[in-house]
């Protein structure tokens, strides 16, 4: 299955931006932790607030020749 995970930023108790990590993955909470992680691995000091994990059934859309198809931040 497909997945986009959406996660707030947060420095300093306000919101600096939302980042959207669209993957394939076995089931969302593997998903979620996995973006998760990687967001994290990327800011080690921010605040990371899970705000949606939105599910796809793509088997017949994309191959699925890599776990992450894309990534997206957006500023607040």
């Amino acid at each position: 299955m497909r997945y986009n995970v959406g996660m707030d930023i947060i420095f300093h108790k306000q919101t600096q931006g939302r980042k959207e990590i669209a993957l394939y993955d076995e089931d969302w909470v593997t998903a979620t932790e996995y973006a998760i992680e990687l967001v994290q691995s990327q800011r080690p000091n921010a605040d990371i607030e899970l705000v949606y994990v939105k599910e796809y059934d793509a088997r017949y859309i994309l191959p699925m020749s890599t776990k992450v198809l894309y990534t997206s931040e957006i500023s607040c």
